[in-house]
């Protein structure tokens, strides 16, 4: 029932937010950048405020050490959820990022698709001719030069329905990094798998525990080879975090980490 709750409220207050994005866009097309990014940051924290009130939904932040975040990045993590990228930018609210998008995120979704169009994250029709695609990451990589933004992409390219790590593949984020070469950012996330597929934000969302650790900062690579290094390290890093989560989930008498603060 609380479930229930929180996703009447949130619908409600998606529907005003959808209007404000759309006037913000319409009164001041030339500097709606800024204020929509002030404003995404701002319904984040109220989202998942209501979240951890209703259904008692939280974010766990951690870092390894030695991982200070350059003031630009790119940001390679595992994918789980449908609200992967929601706790993603409330997790790393302080920077502006840009995500690698499929296409039906861009059209028909309350708030997230106006929002996606009007800050222009990376828009990829799987599709679409592999050019095309290939066009809109190095766009999306210019424009991220000039705005001063970061960049996020999920390498497995699609969710995981169980928690498990698969393939990175390397397209995306080669394309972006030849036309930007930024330090690339290992991020690995787990719990978001149980809310994998649409009915499950009616039955799952209870109790969900989101984990979110920065792992390895690593140098701009150089070239493909160094890109594919340092993808395949992210990786490995990834997957090997995931299953220390999960052991110690399975473990009697769980530590509970700090919450990320509301």
């Amino acid at each position: 029932m609380r479930t229930i709750a929180l996703l009447i409220t949130l619908l409600a207050l998606f529907a005003y937010w959808d209007l404000a994005v759309r006037l913000i866009v319409l009164v001041g097309p030339g500097s709606a950048g800024d204020r929509l990014d002030r404003l995404v940051r701002q319904v984040s924290r109220m989202i998942f405020a209501l979240a951890r009130m209703f259904v008692r939904l939280s974010i766990e932040k951690e870092r390894s050490p030695g991982t200070a975040l350059p003031e630009r990045f790119l940001l390679v993590a595992n994918h789980q959820s449908l609200i992967d990228i929601p706790v993603l930018i409330r997790a790393f609210e302080a920077r502006r990022l840009r995500f690698v998008g499929k296409r039906e995120l861009f059209r028909g979704i309350l708030l997230v698709s106006p929002v996606f169009r009007a800050l222009r994250h990376g828009c990829i029709d799987r599709h679409a001719d592999f050019g095309d695609a290939i066009g809109e990451l190095r766009r999306l990589a210019t424009r991220s030069r000039r705005e001063g933004t970061s960049l996020a992409v999920f390498p497995e390219g699609t969710r995981s329905r169980d928690g498990s790590v698969g393939p990175f593949y390397s397209g995306a984020v080669k394309a972006l990094l030849r036309v930007e070469p930024l330090p690339v950012v290992a991020v690995a996330m787990d719990g978001g798998y149980r809310a994998s597929r649409l009915h499950e934000l009616f039955t799952s969302l209870e109790g969900l525990a989101y984990r979110v650790k920065i792992l390895a900062v690593y140098e701009a690579p150089g070239g493909k080879a160094e890109i594919q290094r340092v993808l395949d390290d992210s990786r490995a890093r990834i997957e090997a975090q995931v299953e220390r989560w999960r052991s110690i989930d399975a473990a009697p008498g769980r530590p509970i980490a700090r919450p990320l603060a509301t």
